[in-house]
């Protein structure tokens, strides 16, 4: 009896004992399954792989954010979604483990540019005045997109502002645990 190629045999199968059918059949799945770390009982983080994420981000020694007590994040590393360093250490990591990854400068936020800082005459501020203060954030518009600023110094004529990220420079030190790897996770939340 030869089963049609509906089935999963082609017909360059036919005449082999059922053994043979069925290895010829569950080698390539097996395969492809081992490469997609589906065998491994826990998957590991892989470039393109969907991942939800909590951490708590740690700036000059100083908790910055968590996710935990929310939702966690969700993303694809080798995206780009999140800082590059972040992205790349999480790569390999298994759903349930957790690891402190120390992100320098250069693969977060970079270096202070300091082409970022500009002095601003105070009366493009107008009524706004009052409110700047060294350390507030100010927002507005620079080389026609949405900025935000910090404000350095204010004197008698001019505000000196920094669009530098609040971050630039610094070693960003997370502490991640993976909650669930896969690519399943979108369809998870349809139903």
């Amino acid at each position: 009896m030869s089963l049609p190629v509906l089935f999963g045999f082609p017909e360059r199968l036919r005449g082999r004992r059922s053994g043979e059918h069925l290895a010829a059949v569950l080698l390539p799945c097996l395969l492809i399954a081992a490469g997609c770390g589906l065998l491994e009982g826990t998957p590991k983080v892989r470039k393109g792989s969907l991942v939800k994420l909590h951490y708590v981000l740690e700036v000059d020694g100083k908790q910055a954010d968590s996710t935990f007590g929310r939702e966690p994040i969700e993303f694809r590393p080798g995206r780009g979604r999140l800082i590059e360093g972040l992205e790349e250490q999480v790569v390999g990591l298994k759903s349930g483990e957790e690891k402190t990854i120390v992100v320098p400068p250069e693969k977060a936020y970079g270096l202070p540019d300091g082409h970022a800082v500009k002095k601003v005459p105070l009366a493009r501020f107008g009524a706004q005045v009052w409110k700047l203060k060294p350390g507030a954030s100010v927002q507005g518009r620079r080389q026609g997109r949405l900025s935000v600023a910090r404000v350095v110094s204010v004197d008698g004529r001019s505000v000196t502002l920094d669009f530098n990220h609040p971050y630039a420079g610094k070693t960003l030190t997370f502490k991640v645990k993976v909650v669930e790897v896969g690519a399943t996770l979108s369809a998870k939340r349809r139903q």
